[in-house]
């Protein structure tokens, strides 16, 4: 039981050590853009700022038999959407929205009729909901910044994340991963990657996002002790030396920046969401061993706290006490020690009933001596 319970402890400092990922909190997208992230410094001012008081609207189409199906995000960095007076209320986010989904279908065979809304999600910002008598909810968009890792390993994308959102009672939250690319013509948009489970992914080619390396203190030079002289450096043979790479200093194809590991690796929010289940699981596992197989020093404390405390009415079962016989004779039998009947006589191995039967009942049967 003690080495049990010590691997459960051991996993859960592992748990936790893994949930202190690196990340940046930005109090203003337009203000606070720039930041260190490891062993880099990234600026995304340039980006951003043409941005500040500008909307950028993503239109996708989508032929779903017999409608289309159209999906429009509107994405305003610099403070909350607009409000559009063309379309009623409850056919746009809420106030306080920066980043909204609105999902439409249209008839191609009813070419007369407008396109009806289906679906509106207030995906990020500082939202603000109120219903029934005095019931109100408020959220905050908390962007942070943090690294993520592409699948070609060079360089790591810039990742903002805006929460905020809800729909239907499920969180929403935006992702921006930042492609490093040297060639992009600036100013450059995101563009939609990928959605999967109130994510929204956007991916946005950048040259700014390819950071700047902090420069390390150089160390004082340190010279050789006076009793020993500095040894000569020996050459390596012209033939000895390894070739070259090919690829070293190389960026990756221009169609091969969007490819990137799926959302999850690096989120932080679906660590702690892991180590809360492992920390909440493993007692249960503990206990549960300890319900169906307790060791024998475990019951007998059971058994004296329940004496003490007056629980020995409280029983366990037939079968319970069965199996603890037998394991408390099997033990005996190893410490040497022999249990006889004085005027005993062999008789066929069976368990005799722990349990008084038959059970006298309340009613009466006549014509028997009860």
């Amino acid at each position: 039981m003690p080495s049990i319970a010590l691997a459960i402890l051991v996993v859960n400092i592992l748990l936790l050590s893994l949930a202190s990922a690196e990340y940046h909190r930005l109090k203003d997208l337009k203000g606070d853009c720039k930041f260190t992230l490891g062993d880099h410094e990234y600026d995304l001012c340039p980006v951003l700022s043409p941005y500040a008081d500008k909307e950028i609207t993503i239109n996708m189409e989508r032929w779903t038999p017999p409608t289309v199906s159209h999906s429009e995000y509107r994405i305003s960095l610099g403070g909350p959407l607009k409000k559009n007076e063309s379309r009623h209320n409850e056919d746009q986010c809420y106030e306080g929205t920066q980043v909204c989904l609105t999902m439409s279908t249209q008839w191609p065979a009813h070419k007369d009729e407008p396109a009806r809304v289906a679906q509106v999600v207030p995906i990020a910002g500082n939202l603000h909901f109120e219903w029934g008598h005095n019931r109100s909810y408020t959220t905050h968009m908390n962007t942070t910044a943090s690294l993520a890792e592409t699948v070609e390993g060079r360089h790591p994308a810039v990742r903002l994340r805006l929460n905020g959102g809800t729909y239907v009672r499920s969180a929403q939250r935006a992702y921006f991963d930042f492609l490093c690319n040297h060639t992009a013509e600036e100013p450059t948009s995101p563009q939609f990657a990928w959605y999967w489970n109130g994510t929204h992914g956007f991916t946005w080619p950048t040259k700014h996002a390819c950071g700047k390396a902090l420069q390390q203190p150089d160390s004082p030079p340190q010279s050789p002790p006076p009793e020993q002289k500095p040894e000569t450096p020996v050459e390596t043979p012209p033939g000895d030396q390894p070739p070259p790479d090919e690829h070293e200093g190389e960026l990756p194809p221009e169609g091969e920046q969007g490819s990137f590991i799926p959302p999850g690796d690096n989120d932080h929010s679906r660590r702690n969401t892991t180590i809360i289940f492992f920390a909440v699981l493993s007692p249960i596992v503990l206990l549960t061993y300890l319900f169906y197989s307790p060791p024998l020093a475990f019951r007998r404390v059971v058994l004296r706290t329940s004496r003490r405390l007056g629980l020995s009415k409280f029983r366990a079962s037939e079968t319970r006490l069965v199996q603890w016989a037998s394991q408390f004779h099997d033990i005996e039998d190893e410490e040497g020690e022999e249990d006889f009947m004085v005027n005993g006589r062999d008789v066929p191995e069976e368990q005799i009933p722990l349990a008084p039967s038959p059970k006298r009942t309340t009613f009466t049967n006549y014509g028997s001596a009860s």
